[in-house]
């Protein structure tokens, strides 16, 4: 379906538009709309949203006042994190762990 859109755009060299006479640029925009492969010019559009979520999450964090350090130790004293430490299930081994990483990440004591 996406070759018989360019094809049929592609017959057309020019538009006319309120009595002008321009050239197509549907063709030129459809084709980079279907074309869905990952370029280079991603990566700042990638980078952008990464800054601008550990943004939100510092003013949310600044807003309510609860940092890493207080969220992981509530946390893990609601969850009772440290049962886990010797269970035999691999999501219980993996939450433990990742607490502990995550504490010693943020340097928590």
């Amino acid at each position: 379906m996406a070759f018989d859109i360019c094809r049929y755009y592609h017959k057309e060299d020019r538009l006319e538009i309120d009595g002008r006479i321009t050239k197509s640029f549907v063709r030129i925009r459809i084709g980079k709309v279907l074309d869905t492969q990952t370029s280079s010019n991603n990566l700042d559009v990638i980078l952008i949203g990464l800054g601008m979520t550990v943004g939100f999450c510092i003013i949310l964090m600044h807003l309510t006042g609860m940092w890493p350090c207080q969220l992981l130790n509530v946390t893990g004293n609601i969850i009772q994190v440290d049962k886990y430490q010797n269970s035999n299930e691999a999501i219980y081994q993996f939450t433990y762990e990742m607490h502990y990483w995550l504490k010693g990440l943020f340097r928590c004591s």
